[in-house]
């Protein structure tokens, strides 16, 4: 029987992977059905039986594989790797991974996430490592999202090493959701300057839901880095917050000062939510009067125009540096955008968006017009204003486009949109008359829940 057992073992390797069933009832010496033999046999267990019916197994594996696409799509066996374990399936992907083609890599991937995150304890040791597949399993476990939670220690300590694949990591902990934080959080503590600033960028994105407040000493310290990213990601971060994170405004007029156009530009968005504010509305208006003058400074420009906007603003230093801007090529669409949402200079502000959207109607109109919409009643009259000429565009996916837009902010200026819009009813392309009918729809049932 030993030897039996000997021959066996070395037979197989040679023998078809499609076999392997075959092989493994062989062992057992019970009755089988097999596709390879064409017939039931009932198999004994003497030594001669067992060695003939795997060379009759290994001889009929092989005029299969000699047969290739001529085998029909019922009779083709599963694909090698599902007759693997699932810990030697995972090996060999781990393996692609590091030596694959990248088309391989892709496929190695789509069949790593598919077995889902019951593999997760043996991919902690690659992605602690420095190893070229880690950035890989960081995207199935991005795929997983909450299931994969366990691997959040692990994750976050490999992105506060700063890697190359600290974006990934970053994303990964992301998608796993608010379990991640604490885990972040340590990042941001401890990590490099890049590992801060991506643990930065994913604490921003899971802010969303939960209460700022246990975070909010961290994004402080991390906007008095001398790394600038991480200055610039924690500005951002604010800004997300907006008074949320009230603890920390002086912090924020302290960096409107900051060296880094990008981190004073991010804090004159994050500025913009303490117009309403008592306490803190002038000091945020002076703050952002002194960005606005800094023409030379384009991003820094525009956002404090933009943050300048808000519907609480009330402050007359503001619509007068609003008005200054208009001249100012850096802010000019800016500031227009600001004076339309609070109804001052709308005109001459409407006038200069259509020069800003060009003599020629195009997406850029569309883009401009879809801003204005949710700027409130005199923003939308505006977006009324704009898409007049884009439904009489040349293209008839811009018509149809700007007809579908049109239904939505035509309840501020409900005339002037059905005009518009019974017009294209009579247009000579079929799919711009359809959107008409769907958009005129769209806006009686817009105007009769009013």
């Amino acid at each position: 029987m030993r030897a039996c057992r000997e021959t066996l073992a070395a037979a197989i390797p040679l023998i078809d992977a499609r076999a392997v069933p075959l092989i493994q009832t062989l062992e057992q010496g019970s009755l089988m059905k097999s596709k390879y033999l064409g017939k039931s046999a009932c198999l004994g267990t003497s030594t001669t039986q067992r060695l003939l019916l795997v060379l009759l197994a290994g001889s009929c594996a092989l005029a299969w594989s000699c047969a290739g696409p001529a085998c029909s799509k019922e009779e083709q066996p599963a694909p090698i790797e599902k007759k693997y374990p699932r810990d030697l399936r995972v090996d060999r992907l781990l393996e692609v991974f590091r030596s694959g083609s990248l088309d391989a890599k892709l496929s190695a991937h789509k069949a790593l996430t598919a077995l889902g995150p019951e593999v997760l304890p043996q991919l902690l040791h690659p992605l602690r490592s420095v190893d070229a597949c880690a950035a890989w399993i960081a995207e199935s476990i991005a795929m997983w999202g909450f299931r994969a939670r366990a691997a959040a220690p692990v994750l976050a300590e490999r992105l506060a090493r700063g890697l190359d694949d600290a974006p990934v990591m970053a994303h990964a902990l992301f998608c796993i959701g608010e379990s991640a934080m604490p885990f972040v959080t340590k990042a941001l503590k401890n990590g490099t300057d890049v590992g801060r600033q991506w643990a930065m960028d994913a604490l921003d994105l899971l802010l969303e839901e939960p209460k700022p407040d246990p975070y909010l000493p961290e994004i402080v310290r991390a906007l008095r880095s001398r790394f600038t990213p991480l200055r610039e990601n924690a500005a951002n971060a604010l800004a997300s917050l907006g008074w949320e994170a009230s603890s920390a405004f002086p912090e924020m007029l302290a960096a409107a000062a900051d060296p880094d156009e990008t981190v004073r530009g991010n804090i004159a968005d994050a500025l913009g939510a303490f117009l309403d504010c008592e306490d803190n509305a002038g000091k945020a208006v002076c703050a952002l009067l002194e960005l606005l003058e800094q023409s030379e400074h384009s991003y820094s420009h525009r956002m404090a125009a933009k943050a300048l906007g808000q519907d609480s603003m009330r402050d007359a230093r503001g619509l007068n540096g609003l008005l200054d801007a208009l001249e100012d090529p850096e802010a000019t669409e800016e500031a227009a955008f600001s004076l339309v949402k609070l109804g001052v200079a709308t005109n001459r502000a409407v006038d200069i968006l259509l020069e800003c959207a060009g003599k020629k109607p195009g997406t850029r109109t569309l883009d401009l017009a879809a801003r204005l919409r949710t700027g409130g009643p005199r923003a939308r009259r505006a977006a009324v204003r704009l898409l007049g000429p884009a439904c009489r565009a040349d293209t008839p996916g811009l018509r149809s486009k700007a007809l579908h837009l049109l239904a939505f902010v035509g309840d501020a200026n409900p005339e002037a949109a059905r005009s518009e819009i019974q017009r294209a009813l009579k247009d000579r392309d079929k799919s711009v008359r359809a959107a008409a009918k769907e958009a005129l729809r769209a806006l009686d049932r817009i105007l009769a829940a009013r």
